[in-house]
C-alpha cells in the first residue's frame, strides 16, 4: 500500500520514473477539458519516449506486434474503417475516424503501453492506481473551485446538472478509492472517510441517475470480488440512509436529487424519444449501418424528423444508448464488434486475475469493474465515452506483455 501512495520512486531509474509520470498525466487529463494543448504537449511527450525505447531496444515492438494484445485496438481499427467507407457523409466520418478511433483508440494506447511494457509488472499495477488516485484528487479540486464560483453567483449545488460530464472520472477513480480500504492505518481510514463524503457529494452533484446506478454496479461487484460483505453492509446501510433524508427534506436545494429518484423515463428516452428514434433509424438500415461518428448521427436524425412527426425531441439529439451508437454506425458487424471486444476485455482479465496477486491483481479487477460499470450499465441509458478504453487498452497491453530484460531485470 505504500508503495502505491508514493508517486516517485526512489529505487525507480530516472527513464522508469519519467515513463510512469507520463501514463499518470495522459490518465490524468483525459477527464478534463479545456486543457488542449496540455494534452497535446502530454501526448507528443508520450510518442517521443516510445519511439526512444523502441530504437534502444528493437525486440520491443517485436514483443508487441507478435502476440494477441494488440486484438482489442485492432478490432476497433476495422470497426473505425468499416464504418467510414460506408458512411452517407465519409468526409465527417473520416474525420472523426483520424481523431477518435486513429489516434485515441489505436496509435496512442499503443504508445502509452510501450511506457508501461517496460517496467515490472508490480510498478504498472502501481502506477495505475497512482493514476486514478490523482484523477480524484484533481477532480475534487476542480469541482470544488467550480462549485465556490457557482455559490459566489447565487448557484446553491444541486440546482442544475452543469456537473454531468464528471461521470467518466467517478467511474475511473472509484476502484483506486476502495482499494484504501483494504488499509487497516488509521490515517489512511481517516482519509478513505473524507474521500467517500467529496465522492457522495460529488456524485449527487451529476444529478444522473445513469451515473449513480453504474456506480451502484461498480461497488457491488467489488464487494462480490474482494468479499467484504460487512464494509458493502455498512456503505449501503449509509446510502439508503443517505437517500431517505434527502426524500424527506422538503428543500428547493434538494427537490431536483428528489425528483430524480423518482422520475421513471428520464430525457423522454423510451417510445419515440431518444433511443426509441434511434432505434427507428436503425431498423430502416439494421444491416450495413449509417456511418461513424456523432455528427452523422445527428445529420441522419434531421433529415428523417419530417417523416417521423411522432418522434419527442424535434431537434437532432444523441441516441443516449452505446449499443444503439455502434448499431447505428456500423450495422450487424457494429454490434458484432462490440460483442467482441467486451468479451475479449473480458476474458483476458479474468484469466489474469485469477492467476496474480497484490496490486497486479486489483489492477485486472478495477478492468473490470471499470468497463462493467462504464459501458456494460452506463452504456444502457447514456451514450458513454467509448474512448477512454483507451486507457484500459493500454494498461491490458502493459501489464500482460511478456517483460523485456530490462524489466525484469
Amino acid at each position: 500500500m505504500e508503495g502505491v501512495l508514493s508517486l516517485l520512486s526512489r529505487r525507480e531509474s530516472v527513464a522508469g520514473n519519467w515513463q510512469r509520470l507520463l501514463f499518470i498525466l495522459y490518465t490524468v487529463t483525459y477527464f478534463f477539458n479545456g486543457i488542449t494543448r496540455y494534452k497535446h504537449a502530454i501526448h507528443i511527450a508520450i510518442f517521443i519516449t516510445a519511439i526512444t525505447l523502441v530504437w534502444k531496444e528493437k525486440t520491443l515492438l517485436k514483443t508487441l506486434l507478435s502476440s494477441r494484445r494488440l486484438f482489442l485496438p485492432l478490432l476497433i481499427l476495422a470497426y473505425g474503417i468499416y464504418s467510414t467507407l460506408i458512411s452517407v457523409d465519409t468526409h465527417l466520418s473520416f474525420k472523426y475516424f483520424n481523431q477518435h478511433v486513429l489516434f485515441t483508440n489505436f496509435l496512442l494506447p499503443i504508445a502509452a503501453s510501450i511506457l508501461l511494457v517496460t517496467l515490472p509488472t508490480e510498478q504498472v499495477a502501481r502506477t495505475w492506481l497512482q493514476s486514478l488516485l490523482a484523477l480524484f484528487v484533481v477532480l475534487t479540486f476542480s469541482e470544488a473551485c467550480t462549485y465556490i464560483n457557482e455559490y459566489v453567483h447565487g448557484v446553491m449545488p444541486f440546482t442544475n446538472f452543469d456537473h454531468r460530464f464528471i461521470t467518466d472520472a467517478l467511474i475511473f477513480s472509484l476502484p483506486a478509492l476502495l482499494w484504501l480500504s483494504l488499509n487497516k492505518r488509521p490515517a489512511l481510514l481517516a482519509c478513505l472517510a473524507l474521500a467517500a463524503a467529496i465522492y457522495i457529494f460529488l456524485t449527487l452533484g451529476t444529478l444522473q441517475r445513469g451515473t449513480w446506478i453504474s456506480i451502484f454496479a461498480l461497488f457491488g461487484l467489488w464487494c462480490v470480488f474482494m468479499r467484504r460483505w460487512k464494509f458493502c453492509a455498512s456503505m449501503l446501510g449509509a446510502g439508503v440512509c443517505l437517500l431517505l433524508v434527502l426524500s424527506l427534506l422538503n428543500s428547493k436545494h434538494t427537490e431536483l436529487v428528489v425528483h430524480k429518484l423518482y422520475q421513471t423515463d428520464s430525457s423522454q428516452r423510451f417510445g419515440s424519444g431518444t433511443q426509441g428514434a434511434g432505434l427507428d433509424m436503425i431498423l430502416e438500415n439494421p444491416v450495413i449501418g449509417y456511418g461513424l461518428g456523432d455528427k452523422v448521427y445527428l445529420k441522419e436524425y434531421a433529415r428523417n424528423l419530417p417523416s417521423h412527426p411522432d418522434w419527442f425531441f424535434r431537434e437532432p439529439i444523441s441516441p443516449h444508448n452505446l449499443y444503439l451508437s455502434f448499431w447505428f454506425s456500423a450495422g450487424v458487424p457494429g454490434v458484432i464488434a462490440l460483442i467482441l471486444f467486451f468479451t475479449a476485455l473480458f476474458r483476458v482479465s479474468f484469466r489474469h486475475w485469477k492467476n496474480t496477486v497484490h496490486e497486479v491483481q486489483y489492477a485486472w479487477l478495477s478492468i473490470m469493474l471499470i468497463a462493467s460499470s462504464a459501458y456494460l450499465v452506463r452504456g444502457v441509458v447514456e451514450l458513454t465515452d467509448f474512448d477512454s478504453t483507451s486507457l484500459l487498452i493500454a494498461l491490458m497491453i502493459g501489464l500482460s506483455a511478456p517483460r523485456t530484460q530490462s524489466a525484469v531485470a
